[in-house]
């Protein structure tokens, strides 16, 4: 017999994000009002499945890559790899989709839980079409405190560091699947 789990949305922007240009440290792309904090307890559970969707535009240099993250507090639960960019485009239009499933929470005082994602991102690539990522194999990612109240947030951080590499979130939906 099928559940009968509900989507919902955890989150979404209003407004645009911040124009970050010549980052090189993992920053948040998220507008700020868009960034959902999980409950203490109970919120992660084996199988629980969040989509984030997100897309803007994208300015880049003439070299360098872009790595994106799906953060849990400080931890990178989730990451794209190195992603090699078009050189010298400015103000392209570009979207990722992404979903995370956890697949692991312990129990106890020094509990983790962990998640594998799969998501797709186009426009400003230096690939054809829409490529999966991460741009390694899928991988569970680093462990975080599902105890914990946590923000849930979308970083970037550019290789090298070019007042021309420049990024905005203008939509942004975090949902829970079930």
């Amino acid at each position: 017999m099928p559940s009968q789990d509900w989507v919902g949305v955890l989150a979404r922007a209003e407004t645009d994000g911040t124009a970050y240009a010549n980052l090189t440290a993992r920053t948040s792309l998220t507008p700020a009002h868009a960034r959902f904090t999980t409950p203490a307890n109970g919120f992660w559970v084996v199988g629980k499945v969040l989509r984030l969707t997100a897309a803007g535009r994208i300015s880049t240099f003439t070299s360098g890559t872009l790595t994106l993250s799906f953060g849990v507090a400080a931890v990178d639960a989730w990451t794209s790899g190195a992603l090699a960019l078009v050189a010298s485009q400015t103000n392209i239009t570009w979207r990722l989709r992404l979903d995370v499933a956890v697949r692991a929470v312990g129990a106890g005082g020094s509990a983790t839980a962990n998640v594998m994602g799969v998501g797709t991102l186009s426009g400003g690539l230096a690939y054809t079409g829409q490529p999966l990522l991460p741009s390694s194999a899928p991988a569970v990612g680093t462990s975080f405190d599902p105890a914990a109240a946590s923000v849930l947030d979308l970083f970037g951080a550019w290789s090298v560091a070019n007042a021309a590499n420049s990024i905005t979130v203008h939509t942004y939906t975090l949902e829970s699947l079930n």
